[in-house]
């Protein structure tokens, strides 16, 4: 088998690709704006709490501290 760049039977190296990225600018507050909606979505108080109150007859006390537990759950461990 010729080894010469014409003869050659090896395929071309693949072209160098350029990998586009994002600058630390636009990076963070992506990361920020993910950041707001995960604690937004968390924060929010859920439709099924009124459900649960209605099959359960929880009082809006219960109801209440249900929601505390469970915000107080998802609160960062400091």
């Amino acid at each position: 088998m010729p080894t010469g760049s014409r003869g050659s039977s090896l395929p071309a190296p693949p072209r160098a690709v350029r990998r586009r990225t994002l600058s630390p600018a636009v990076m963070t507050v992506f990361s920020l704006v993910g950041a707001a909606l995960v604690v937004a979505s968390n924060s929010a108080v859920t439709p099924l709490y009124r459900l649960y109150q209605q099959s359960m007859h929880l009082t809006p006390l219960m109801i209440t501290l249900v929601y505390a537990v469970y915000t107080s759950a998802c609160w960062p461990r400091c």
